[in-house]
């Protein structure tokens, strides 16, 4: 039995037992990270060093998020007023909420594909009005842990299935994340 095959058993399962948002919460986790690292991998072969690899892979991933902040000097509002847009209905004419595009106005980063909209229902240049910024980070601690904890909720329902023996994401093969120390400047 393959991994991804018992991980979305266990989460039907939950589902019918208790709480509809489990799914979801977990799900959004699951379905790209643990999907992609453990899908062609049957259960039993699943060993401590696999675990401890894919929490190291989680560790040394960046996420990346796009954004778009408003050029210097450039508004938005008299191209609104020209096209005779009502500024408190602005998001039937260009399908983003006021506060986005009032942020926007203000020279607030706000999400790439929001400035994409803005500038598409607008009819403007994206490049003449936007500057496009990526920014990349690691992962939480809090999200690798949520997601070390979605592979071992379902490790463990295997384990009490008897479909394998050990649950290697356990505390008792996995040592705990180390903390990053700060230096005092």
């Amino acid at each position: 039995m393959h991994f991804w095959f018992l991980h979305q058993h266990y989460l039907n399962r939950y589902d019918k037992l208790n709480n509809q948002n489990f799914h979801q919460s977990h799900q959004n986790y699951c379905e790209e990270i643990i999907k992609s690292y453990f899908k062609q991998i049957r259960l039993v072969d699943i060993t401590p060093a696999l675990t401890s690899d894919f929490r190291e892979t989680l560790l040394k991933h960046r996420c990346v998020h796009e954004s778009a902040k408003m050029k210097d000097g450039k508004d938005l509002r008299l191209i609104a007023k020209s096209k005779k847009i009502v500024i408190k209905k602005i998001k039937s004419a260009i399908d983003v909420g006021f506060g986005t595009y009032e942020s926007a106005n203000r020279g607030t980063p706000i999400l790439y594909e929001n400035a994409v909209k803005i500038c598409k229902g607008l009819d403007v240049k994206f490049d003449d009005y936007f500057e496009k910024i990526t920014t990349s980070k690691p992962y939480s601690k809090i999200t690798i842990g949520h997601i070390m904890g979605t592979l071992n909720l379902v490790l463990k329902d295997a384990k009490r299935q008897r479909i394998i023996e050990h649950n290697f994401a356990s505390g008792e093969y996995l040592l705990p994340l180390k903390k990053e120390r700060k230096e005092i400047n």
